[in-house]
C-alpha cells in the first residue's frame, strides 16, 4: 500500500466467491471485511457458449434485464455479488475516523471451509502428522516430512 499515491486513502478490494475467493491476503494484510454491499446480483448470459455480462449482452439485444434476456432466449443464470473489503490510510485518526464511518457495515471474517479435515490434525506439527516420535533420537528422519538440511536448520525438536 506504501506504493499508492499519497492521495489515496481509501482502498477497496473484492473478491468472487463463485471463484472460490475469500480475501485471505486481504484478512492477513488487515482489510475490514464488509461482505456484501448491496442484496440482488449479476447475471451473466451464455450466446453459442460464450459467457458475457447482462449489460453486454443487453448492447447486443437492444434491451436490458435479465427477464428480458430470457424472454429473448438467452441463457441468462444469476451470480451472487461480490463481497468488499476495505483499507484506510493516513494518520491514527483519519483511520479510526474511516472506520467509525463503516461501523454498522463490518462483519467477522469469512472462513474457507477446512473439507473434513480433523482441525487438530492441522495445528499439529507435521512429524506428528507422519506418525513419527519427535523424541526419537535414532537418526531416522524420513517420515518427518522434511529434509536433512531443513532439520540441521531447526535443530532437535525438544
Amino acid at each position: 500500500m506504501d506504493l499508492l499515491p499519497k492521495r489515496y486513502s481509501v482502498i477497496t478490494a473484492t473478491v468472487d466467491a463463485t471463484a472460490g475467493e475469500i480475501g485471505t491476503i486481504y484478512q492477513a494484510c488487515g482489510f475490514i471485511y464488509v461482505g456484501v454491499m448491496k442484496q440482488g446480483g449479476r447475471t451473466l448470459v451464455r450466446i453459442n457458449g460464450r459467457t458475457m455480462s447482462e449489460r453486454q449482452a443487453g448492447r447486443l439485444a437492444g434491451t436490458q434485464g435479465a427477464r428480458a434476456l430470457a424472454r429473448l432466449g438467452f441463457d441468462a443464470s444469476p451470480v451472487a455479488r461480490r463481497a468488499r473489503y476495505f483499507a484506510f490510510r493516513g494518520s491514527k485518526r483519519e483511520r479510526a475516523r474511516d472506520r467509525a464511518a463503516i461501523a454498522d457495515l463490518i462483519v467477522p471474517y469469512p472462513r474457507r471451509q477446512n473439507d473434513g479435515l480433523d482441525p487438530a490434525l492441522l495445528r499439529a506439527p507435521i512429524f506428528e502428522r507422519n506418525g513419527v516420535d519427535p523424541a526419537d533420537k535414532s537418526g531416522d528422519r524420513s517420515g518427518w516430512g522434511i529434509s536433512d538440511k531443513m532439520y540441521a536448520c531447526m535443530g532437535d525438536p525438544q
